[in-house]
């Protein structure tokens, strides 16, 4: 089984210039934790995730903090720097640390990618082009629902 075969094709993607706000505003819609920064081309330029978009909103100190509890219950300290946030471009915040494979990359070479850590998906290229993506979740429903085909044994016996 290959990457073809995993791989989701509806992906929701970015632009570099678009805005921060506009992006986590589709990413919640669509309750994805990351989306693909992509050129006009389609050639993956980086990635947008849930951590980069908290991040703009806590103060870099907070990493260094090993007590937080001084901290209020409530997020509205945080709110002013949030709606700032929001105006800053994806291209600014955008990671350049993601995995990428072909479509012909089989199944067990996916997996080996998503148990390292920090992988949480990888993005699928054809001919340089973004044409998918397979996450965790695909990988282990995949490797469950074959196991089950092949064994007949039910889901909740399997591993």
């Amino acid at each position: 089984m290959s990457a073809r075969e995993v791989m989701v094709t509806d992906l929701v993607t970015a632009r570099g210039e678009e805005t921060a706000g506009a992006v986590a505003l589709r990413m919640l819609e669509h309750d994805l934790a990351a989306v693909p920064v992509v050129d006009d081309e389609d050639h993956i330029l980086g990635v947008v995730s849930d951590v980069e978009l908290i991040r703009l909103v806590v103060p870099a100190y907070m990493d260094l903090l090993e007590d937080t509890d001084f901290l209020p219950d409530d997020f509205e300290p945080f709110e002013r720097r949030a709606t700032a946030a929001g105006a800053t471009l994806v291209r600014d915040i955008m990671s350049d640390q993601f995995e990428t494979v072909s479509e012909d990359t089989s199944l067990p070479s996916i997996a080996a990618h998503l148990v390292r850590p920090g992988v949480r998906r990888v993005f699928v290229l054809r001919d340089g082009r973004l044409v998918g993506a397979i996450g965790r979740r695909d990988v282990f429903a995949t490797m469950f629902d074959r196991a089950h085909a092949r064994t007949g044994v039910d889901h909740g016996d399997l591993l």
